[in-house]
């Protein structure tokens, strides 16, 4: 390799590991940005990679020794989460132990402030009475059972909050006492390992001494990391039989085999839950269905119903008033097109579309107190939408308030949800506006 060809390889690699530490949360650090993974990525010798990271280590990045070793940037790791005082750790735990100190500050704080009673963490969710009563009532059941709990299969449409529900399963079960305030609560998407099931089930299992080719020692898995806590499994579909079988027998019985070993067991204690997007009898042995008694139906954002979509779309565009420390004023026909839309992506997908509406409007405005939103930020696909379907209609909707931290209950009471049918000028008027969203002539269309 050339001296031009290894500097863009390592420059790569260096924005490489950058941007995936921006993606991660904390409990993904127990399988995320090894070398080995990083090598696969780019197709070259792990060793190669090693070098290029720990020339970097205690200038861009900072490094967890555990084996494989795993690599962070340190100024994103520090913007997302907090500071950290060295340049190597022996753990993941070591790692997280900088910042138990400061959480236990947090906690005397709030003692000391005499707060209520902590609201049940599935309380002030949307649709916790509505669309949500019943799985959130079946999550609460999983976890009450004795013992490791019940397992539990999330089942839903991509991007209907399935995560988000995983991890309030775990802060319910904290929060009641169940599980200690430090339990592990571990992350592992089985899509990242589609192409390699080997190393799928070598991270969820563990593996011993030359069990495959770069098996230096013999390694934990996420099982016993997970020991005492949670560990969640997304996109679980992706676990081939034999590792459905040996997860069974975990399920069942409480214990495990690390790949490579052909006698003695491993014990632990961890509560399980699954989410899938995919058809579960087509997807899973019915050996192992039959062992996960509790499977919830996450709804589609369609089927949220419109009074939950509503609080969705001000919910975000409140997010998006705090991130942007602004005051925004959005026009109600942006309201009720964002409420028709139909999202292939779900709850997601109508964040990032909120997130893009505000960022238009924002670049336009930034030097104002405060920003206007009209149909001319919307994204192209939400604009042809209403342009292609005469029936979509635009209420009536005053112009809402946005602020941070308002209430969404008092704009839902303050601004009034009556319709009325898109007039036949503004039906003209958006091919256009999806066309040419910059052309000048349509600036007497802000008004929508």
């Amino acid at each position: 390799m050339r001296k031009g060809e290894r500097k863009l390889l390592k420059d790569s690699i260096i924005q490489y590991v950058k941007e995936n530490t921006a993606k991660i949360s904390l409990e993904e650090l127990y399988t995320v940005l090894t070398a080995e993974a990083i090598a696969g990525y780019f197709q070259v010798k792990r060793n190669t990679v090693s070098y290029y990271l720990n020339q970097e280590i205690g200038k861009t990045f900072f490094k967890i020794n555990t084996r494989p070793v795993r690599f962070l940037d340190k100024k994103v790791f520090e913007k997302n989460f907090f500071t950290v005082s060295k340049d190597v750790y022996a753990s993941v735990n070591d790692l997280l132990d900088e910042n138990k100190q400061k959480n236990g500050i947090q906690k005397e704080e709030k003692q000391e402030m005499n707060f209520v009673e902590e609201q049940d963490v599935f309380q002030n969710l949307i649709g916790s009475n509505g669309s949500l009563k019943k799985p959130i009532e079946q999550m609460k059941t999983s976890i009450f059972y004795p013992n490791t709990s019940l397992p539990v299969f999330l089942h839903g449409p991509t991007g209907s909050g399935k995560s988000f529900m995983a991890r309030k399963i775990y802060e319910f079960a904290v929060q009641e006492g169940i599980l200690k305030p430090d339990a592990p609560f571990i992350i592992m998407n089985c899509a990242q390992y589609v192409n390699n099931i080997e190393l799928l089930s070598s991270n969820l299992f563990g593996y011993v001494k030359g069990a495959f080719t770069g098996a230096y020692a013999t390694t934990k898995g996420l099982l016993e990391a997970a020991d005492g806590g949670m560990l969640f499994l997304d996109e679980v579909h992706r676990l081939n039989s034999e590792s459905q079988e040996k997860l069974f027998v975990f399920l069942d019985q409480g214990i495990f085999r690390r790949m490579g070993e052909s006698e003695g067991w491993h014990k632990a204690k961890v509560r399980m839950v699954m989410a899938t997007t995919e058809n579960l009898e087509s997807n899973f042995l019915d050996t192992f269905l039959r062992r996960i008694p509790i499977v919830v139906q996450i709804p589609s954002l369609r089927e949220r119903g419109e009074q939950e979509r509503l609080q969705f779309i001000y919910h975000f565009f409140i997010e998006e008033s705090k991130v942007l420390d602004k005051k925004m004023k959005v026009s109600g026909n942006v309201i009720e097109a964002l409420l028709n839309h139909l999202y292939q992506g779900n709850i997601g997908d109508l964040e990032n579309k909120i997130k893009f509406i505000c960022a238009t409007a924002y670049a336009k405005e930034k030097r104002k107190n405060e920003i206007d939103i009209h149909l001319e930020h919307l994204p192209e696909d939400v604009l042809k939408g209403i342009a292609e379907k005469a029936e979509n209609k635009i209420g009536n909707y005053d112009t809402v308030e946005i602020y941070p931290n308002a209430p969404i209950q008092e704009i839902l009471s303050t601004y009034s949800t009556s319709r009325l049918n898109l007039s036949s000028q503004l039906i003209a008027f958006l091919p256009l506006i999806c066309a040419r969203p910059d052309k000048p002539g349509l600036t007497s269309w802000r008004r929508f």
